[in-house]
This record gives structure tokens, C-alpha cells and sequence, in this order.
């Protein structure tokens, strides 16, 4: 079970960009945390992970200022949890620097930009519908360790795989996704 903390934009759910002041935001993700360990506690489960949701995983990616704030207050909130997050990104390199946990990520239905940052959804194409093509770059990604972008193959890793669930036939998509992957014979586990 993971957190999934965004900006404080409701009515965007999060995907907008937002000019926020460090201390607000640093409010809304205590909040959010507090939230959610609350839930966690009625519910006697344990929390693995925390991952950021829509435009602050993006801007997190890119942010080095960002990656520190957020870094703050995971730390401040005493949590012991796997960070994920995009492969390569300023948020692994500030991980890494901190000493916390952090497990790269890839999207099976989102295409790739050649320096491994997201498609914009804005942009046709962004997303991947077709379920056969979700199942190949799912293969592509954990079997070679690539994507394909403009018929270039470019290292990723990725120790999870991310399907939207907000998005038609997710649950469909990651039960192809799944058989696919272990006839190939990868063993599916969770990264606790």
C-alpha cells in the first residue's frame, strides 16, 4: 500500500501545474501524509511507498529545489518508505544522496519522450490505449531494459510498472500485462 500526495489542486486532481510557495506545499503534504497514515493505522496495514502524483511527479522529476523540499518532509514525518519514481530523474539523484530508498518506475500506458520525461497528455498520442501495445512496452521495458522512442532504444530501468487506473480497461490492460510478463517467466512481487 503507497501514498500517492499531490499538489493541493483538486479540481485539476492534481495534473496541473502550480506556482505554490515551499511552505504551502510542504503544509499540503504533511496533511496529506497525516491523512493517510491515519487510514493505514485504522486499517492495521503497513505503508511501502510514496509516489507522486501527476504534475508533482513530473516537476519532482526535473527539480532538484523540488526533490530537496519533498525530501524534507518524508523525513520530517519519520516515515521509512520506498520512494518511487522516474528512472534517472532528479528525485532518484536526491534519493540517493539522502540515503532513502528508491525504485524506478515506468508507464506502460504513456509514451516516452527521447530524454525519458513523460509525453504530455495535452499532445495526441500521449497515451497508450491498445492493450497489445501496453503488453509490448511492458515486455520491452522489463525484458531489455529499453523504450523505443523514434525507433531509438533508450535504457530504462524499472523495478515497477505503472498502469493508470483512472483510465478504461486498466484492470484488463494489467491482467494482459501480467500473463504476458510471466510466460516470459518474470516473477511478480511486491518491492517491500
Amino acid at each position: 500500500i503507497g501514498m500517492h500526495p499531490s499538489y493541493p489542486d483538486k479540481l485539476g486532481f492534481g495534473r496541473r501545474p502550480m506556482v505554490i510557495s515551499d511552505k504551502d506545499l510542504m503544509k499540503s503534504l504533511h496533511q496529506q501524509i497525516d491523512d493517510f497514515m491515519k487510514v493505514v493505522s485504522q486499517h492495521s496495514v503497513r505503508a511501502g511507498h510514496i509516489k507522486l502524483h501527476g504534475q508533482l511527479y513530473n516537476d519532482a522529476s526535473k527539480s532538484r529545489k523540488l526533490g530537496e523540499t519533498i525530501m524534507s518532509v518524508i523525513k520530517e514525518s519519520d516515515l521509512t518508505l520506498n520512494i518511487v519514481g522516474q528512472f534517472n530523474s532528479m528525485l532518484e539523484e536526491v534519493c540517493n544522496d539522502h540515503d532513502l530508498p528508491f525504485i524506478g518506475e515506468a508507464f506502460i500506458d504513456r509514451r516516452y519522450n527521447s530524454d525519458l520525461s513523460l509525453v504530455a497528455r495535452s499532445e495526441p498520442n500521449a497515451m497508450i490505449d491498445s492493450v497489445d501495445e501496453q503488453v509490448l512496452q511492458a515486455k520491452q521495458i522489463v525484458i531489455n531494459r529499453s523504450i523505443i522512442v523514434d525507433n531509438q532504444h533508450i535504457t530504462i530501468r524499472a523495478e515497477t510498472l505503472c498502469v493508470h487506473g483512472d483510465r478504461p480497461g486498466a484492470l484488463a490492460s494489467s491482467r494482459s500485462i501480467r500473463s504476458a510478463l510471466e510466460a516470459e517467466g518474470i516473477e511478480i512481487k511486491y518491492y517491500a
